[in-house]
């Protein structure tokens, strides 16, 4: 579980939910420290939380919509100033029917490499 290594690690004031997966945002609540947020910016799947769940911990949860430039730079910004890295699974160019056939598996960037 995400939210419970997010978690153990000693929890997350605000989670960004940049992937189109309702299971890994929902679990992804269960990350959070008192107070904290989680800020959806894709999906169209519903993410499932119980009312108490958010009560209990004073969670908050809501979307956003990021489609302009300046979000982007904002955001790629705060990335720098945080440390703040992505997960990816890197696959050769030569290998992109099989990274297109596993994305819908991966919870983690899918990214085609190539070789100069």
């Amino acid at each position: 579980s995400a939210g419970e290594a997010v978690r153990k690690m000693g929890g997350a004031t605000v989670i960004l939910g940049t992937v189109d997966h309702a299971d890994l945002q929902s679990d992804l609540i269960t990350g959070l420290r008192p107070n904290g947020q989680v800020i959806v910016l894709e999906g169209q799947q519903p993410i499932q939380v119980t009312g108490h769940v958010l009560a209990t911990d004073r969670l908050n949860l809501s979307g956003w919509y990021s489609g302009v430039a300046q979000d982007s730079e904002d955001t790629m910004n705060f990335a720098v100033l945080r440390n703040v890295r992505p997960i990816i699974e890197k696959y050769p160019l030569e290998d992109a029917e099989r990274a297109f056939q596993n994305m819908n598996k991966a919870n983690i960037r899918t990214v085609l490499t190539v070789s100069h």
